[in-house]
Protein backbone atom coordinates (compact mmCIF):
# COMPACT_ATOMS: atom_id res chain seq x y z
CA UNK A 1 0.00 0.00 0.00
CA UNK A 2 1.06 3.60 -0.49
CA UNK A 3 2.38 5.27 2.64
CA UNK A 4 2.75 8.91 3.48
CA UNK A 5 6.33 10.20 3.65
CA UNK A 6 5.47 13.86 4.20
CA UNK A 7 7.01 14.26 7.63
CA UNK A 8 9.62 16.54 9.12
CA UNK A 9 11.32 13.98 11.34
CA UNK A 10 11.18 16.36 14.31
CA UNK A 11 9.64 13.80 16.71
CA UNK A 12 10.25 10.23 17.78
CA UNK A 13 6.98 8.99 16.30
CA UNK A 14 7.41 5.99 14.05
CA UNK A 15 5.77 6.04 10.62
CA UNK A 16 3.11 3.66 11.91
CA UNK A 17 2.37 5.85 14.93
CA UNK A 18 2.15 8.94 12.75
CA UNK A 19 -0.33 7.25 10.41
CA UNK A 20 -2.56 6.45 13.40
CA UNK A 21 -2.33 10.05 14.64
CA UNK A 22 -3.30 11.20 11.13
CA UNK A 23 -6.75 9.70 11.69
CA UNK A 24 -7.36 11.36 15.06
CA UNK A 25 -5.93 14.91 15.02
CA UNK A 26 -8.98 16.65 13.53
CA UNK A 27 -11.75 15.38 15.78
CA UNK A 28 -12.80 15.05 19.37
CA UNK A 29 -13.95 11.49 18.74
CA UNK A 30 -12.20 8.33 19.86
CA UNK A 31 -11.68 5.19 17.81
CA UNK A 32 -12.32 1.63 19.00
CA UNK A 33 -9.33 -0.68 19.00
CA UNK A 34 -10.85 -3.06 16.46
CA UNK A 35 -11.27 -0.29 13.89
CA UNK A 36 -7.53 0.39 14.02
CA UNK A 37 -6.67 -3.17 12.97
CA UNK A 38 -4.29 -3.07 10.02
CA UNK A 39 -6.59 -4.40 7.28
CA UNK A 40 -9.67 -2.49 8.45
CA UNK A 41 -8.05 0.86 9.18
CA UNK A 42 -7.72 2.24 5.58
CA UNK A 43 -11.44 1.79 4.88
CA UNK A 44 -12.41 3.36 8.20
CA UNK A 45 -10.31 6.51 7.76
CA UNK A 46 -10.45 6.64 3.93
CA UNK A 47 -6.76 6.50 3.13
CA UNK A 48 -4.96 4.38 0.49
CA UNK A 49 -2.41 2.92 2.92
CA UNK A 50 -2.25 1.47 6.42
CA UNK A 51 0.12 1.04 9.31
CA UNK A 52 2.12 -2.17 9.53
CA UNK A 53 1.44 -3.12 13.16
CA UNK A 54 0.10 -6.70 13.44
CA UNK A 55 -3.31 -6.99 15.11
CA UNK A 56 -1.95 -9.06 17.97
CA UNK A 57 0.57 -6.28 18.82
CA UNK A 58 -1.65 -3.28 18.18
CA UNK A 59 -3.03 -2.81 21.68
CA UNK A 60 0.50 -2.92 23.10
CA UNK A 61 1.62 -0.30 20.57
CA UNK A 62 -1.31 1.98 21.37
CA UNK A 63 -0.69 1.62 25.10
CA UNK A 64 2.88 2.75 24.50
CA UNK A 65 1.50 5.94 22.93
CA UNK A 66 -0.81 6.36 25.93
CA UNK A 67 2.17 6.03 28.26
CA UNK A 68 3.96 8.78 26.32
CA UNK A 69 0.92 11.06 26.58
CA UNK A 70 0.21 11.05 22.83
CA UNK A 71 -3.04 9.11 23.09
CA UNK A 72 -5.75 8.79 25.72
CA UNK A 73 -7.82 5.67 26.29
CA UNK A 74 -10.96 4.59 28.07
CA UNK A 75 -13.34 1.66 28.10
CA UNK A 76 -16.87 2.36 26.90
CA UNK A 77 -19.97 0.23 26.43
CA UNK A 78 -20.78 -0.09 22.72
CA UNK A 79 -23.07 -2.06 20.44
CA UNK A 80 -21.74 -3.43 17.16
CA UNK A 81 -23.41 -5.15 14.21
CA UNK A 82 -21.90 -8.48 15.11
CA UNK A 83 -22.67 -8.18 18.80
CA UNK A 84 -26.09 -6.62 19.40
CA UNK A 85 -25.73 -6.76 23.17
CA UNK A 86 -23.74 -3.85 24.66
CA UNK A 87 -20.12 -4.81 25.12
CA UNK A 88 -17.12 -3.00 26.64
CA UNK A 89 -14.62 -1.71 24.07
CA UNK A 90 -11.37 0.15 24.52
CA UNK A 91 -11.28 3.39 22.54
CA UNK A 92 -8.35 5.70 21.82
CA UNK A 93 -8.13 9.41 21.09
CA UNK A 94 -5.47 12.05 20.51
CA UNK A 95 -4.42 14.23 23.46
CA UNK A 96 -3.40 17.89 23.24
CA UNK A 97 0.21 16.74 23.50
CA UNK A 98 -0.45 14.27 20.71
CA UNK A 99 -1.87 17.03 18.55
CA UNK A 100 1.24 19.13 19.10
CA UNK A 101 3.47 16.18 18.21
CA UNK A 102 1.43 15.49 15.05
CA UNK A 103 1.74 19.18 14.11
CA UNK A 104 5.52 19.04 14.42
CA UNK A 105 5.63 16.15 11.94
CA UNK A 106 3.07 17.36 9.38
CA UNK A 107 3.73 21.12 9.67
CA UNK A 108 0.23 22.09 8.48
CA UNK A 109 -0.55 25.57 7.12
CA UNK A 110 -3.50 26.48 9.35
CA UNK A 111 -4.24 29.61 7.31
CA UNK A 112 -5.40 27.33 4.49
CA UNK A 113 -7.26 24.80 6.64
CA UNK A 114 -11.05 24.40 6.48
CA UNK A 115 -12.96 22.28 8.99
CA UNK A 116 -16.37 21.01 7.88
CA UNK A 117 -18.85 19.55 10.34
CA UNK A 118 -22.30 18.62 9.04
CA UNK A 119 -25.05 17.39 11.32
CA UNK A 120 -28.76 17.20 10.50
CA UNK A 121 -29.50 17.42 14.24
CA UNK A 122 -28.26 21.02 14.12
CA UNK A 123 -31.07 22.37 11.97
CA UNK A 124 -29.72 20.78 8.77
CA UNK A 125 -26.63 22.91 8.53
CA UNK A 126 -22.90 22.55 8.16
CA UNK A 127 -20.48 24.49 10.32
CA UNK A 128 -17.45 25.61 8.34
CA UNK A 129 -14.55 26.90 10.45
CA UNK A 130 -11.35 28.49 9.17
CA UNK A 131 -8.88 31.29 9.84
CA UNK A 132 -9.35 33.09 6.51
CA UNK A 133 -12.81 34.33 5.48
CA UNK A 134 -11.71 34.33 1.86
CA UNK A 135 -10.64 30.70 2.02
CA UNK A 136 -13.92 29.83 3.75
CA UNK A 137 -15.99 31.54 1.08
CA UNK A 138 -14.07 29.83 -1.72
CA UNK A 139 -14.60 26.46 -0.05
CA UNK A 140 -18.33 27.09 0.41
CA UNK A 141 -18.70 28.10 -3.23
CA UNK A 142 -16.95 24.93 -4.46
CA UNK A 143 -18.47 22.55 -1.92
CA UNK A 144 -22.04 23.88 -1.69
CA UNK A 145 -22.47 26.19 -4.66
CA UNK A 146 -23.41 29.12 -2.42
CA UNK A 147 -22.26 32.73 -2.32
CA UNK A 148 -20.98 34.39 0.84
CA UNK A 149 -24.17 36.43 1.27
CA UNK A 150 -26.24 33.23 1.41
CA UNK A 151 -24.67 31.95 4.64
CA UNK A 152 -24.39 33.21 8.22
CA UNK A 153 -20.88 34.30 9.14
CA UNK A 154 -19.47 35.05 12.59
CA UNK A 155 -16.04 35.62 14.06
CA UNK A 156 -15.16 33.80 17.27
CA UNK A 157 -12.50 35.29 19.50
CA UNK A 158 -9.91 32.96 21.01
CA UNK A 159 -11.48 29.74 19.80
CA UNK A 160 -10.28 26.25 18.82
CA UNK A 161 -10.00 25.37 15.15
CA UNK A 162 -9.20 21.79 16.08
CA UNK A 163 -9.92 20.35 19.54
CA UNK A 164 -6.36 20.78 20.82
CA UNK A 165 -5.36 24.14 19.29
CA UNK A 166 -6.80 27.63 19.79
CA UNK A 167 -6.36 30.72 17.62
CA UNK A 168 -6.91 34.42 18.28
CA UNK A 169 -9.92 34.45 15.97
CA UNK A 170 -11.80 31.80 14.01
CA UNK A 171 -14.29 32.46 11.21
CA UNK A 172 -17.36 30.25 11.30
CA UNK A 173 -19.96 29.92 8.56
CA UNK A 174 -23.32 28.24 9.08
CA UNK A 175 -24.28 26.67 5.75
CA UNK A 176 -27.79 25.26 5.18
CA UNK A 177 -27.88 21.85 3.57
CA UNK A 178 -30.24 18.99 2.78
CA UNK A 179 -28.63 15.69 3.88
CA UNK A 180 -30.61 13.79 1.24
CA UNK A 181 -29.48 15.83 -1.76
CA UNK A 182 -26.49 18.00 -0.92
CA UNK A 183 -23.22 16.47 -2.05
CA UNK A 184 -24.87 14.34 -4.72
CA UNK A 185 -24.10 16.63 -7.67
CA UNK A 186 -20.74 18.03 -6.62
CA UNK A 187 -18.21 18.15 -9.45
CA UNK A 188 -15.27 16.79 -7.49
CA UNK A 189 -12.88 17.25 -10.42
CA UNK A 190 -13.72 20.96 -10.48
CA UNK A 191 -13.51 21.04 -6.68
CA UNK A 192 -9.98 19.64 -6.77
CA UNK A 193 -8.96 21.83 -9.68
CA UNK A 194 -10.02 24.99 -7.84
CA UNK A 195 -8.85 23.92 -4.40
CA UNK A 196 -6.44 26.23 -2.59
CA UNK A 197 -7.44 24.98 0.86
CA UNK A 198 -6.99 21.66 2.61
CA UNK A 199 -9.62 20.00 4.78
CA UNK A 200 -8.05 16.76 5.93
CA UNK A 201 -4.93 14.63 5.96
CA UNK A 202 -5.43 13.33 2.42
CA UNK A 203 -5.56 16.83 0.95
CA UNK A 204 -2.69 18.02 3.11
CA UNK A 205 -0.43 15.22 1.92
CA UNK A 206 -1.67 15.29 -1.67
CA UNK A 207 -0.59 18.92 -1.94
CA UNK A 208 2.95 17.94 -1.02
CA UNK A 209 3.05 15.13 -3.58
CA UNK A 210 5.08 13.03 -1.19
CA UNK A 211 3.23 9.72 -1.35
CA UNK A 212 5.15 6.78 -2.73
CA UNK A 213 4.64 3.07 -3.06
CA UNK A 214 5.96 0.98 -0.21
Amino acid sequence: MARSLARTGKTDLSDDELIICDSLWEYEHTMPLKLIYRDIFPDIVNIPYSHSIPDDRLEEALDALVARGVLSTETVIMTTRRNIAPYPHRVFGLTSLGGNVWELERSPDWQLYVHEECDDSDGNCCLISCLSPTIGQQFISARFGLNADEVFHEVLGRAPLVPWKEFASVHRFRVPFDPETDGVEIDWEAYERNRVWWSGTNELLRDRSEVSSN
